[in-house]
């Protein structure tokens, strides 16, 4: 367990929200390595991903991990064009890595797809590629700056 994760987990226990850190055998990128790499059962439509990008502002998408981003629906949001955050602009202004990313760390708005709240529970990034984190989906918003909005294709 990486610096990070031991104070997500630290703020996670101080607002008394319940969460499970889950063990991965190898680092951990895609929804399929996931599902692979998982110490215990994980069920693939709970697994969600955080997108970085830039618009006027640089936000995040908290979305499902199977799902895609509907560009022209965040534009429309935005109110300008956007674009992904690359990999040294990620490592830059948050100290991510590619499938580290933790929406519990960003300290900018989020945009939480409205499907995301459908599920029970939701497994996402924890800062370190060798653990996940499991929580149910409703405690995330207490965690985070967030917008819920449709913003999948």
């Amino acid at each position: 367990m990486n610096k990070r994760l031991k104070q997500i987990t630290h703020r996670l226990r101080e607002r008394s929200l319940e969460f499970k850190v889950v063990s991965l055998t190898g680092p951990a990128i895609s929804v399929k390595d996931v599902v692979r790499r998982a110490t215990v059962p994980v069920k693939i439509e709970e697994i969600c991903k955080t997108i970085l990008l830039k618009g006027k502002t640089v936000f995040g998408v908290f979305l499902r991990g199977t799902d895609r981003i509907d560009f022209e629906k965040l534009k429309e949001i935005q109110g300008s064009k956007i674009r992904l955050l690359n990999k040294q602009e990620i490592k830059n202004q948050f100290g991510f890595e590619l499938g580290e990313v933790c929406p519990l760390f960003l300290d900018i708005v989020v945009f939480v797809d409205k499907d995301v709240l459908k599920l029970e529970n939701v497994h996402f990034g924890s800062g370190d590629l060798l653990n996940g984190l499991e929580m149910k989906s409703g405690d995330i918003l207490k965690c985070i700056n967030y917008k819920i909005e449709n913003v999948v294709v």
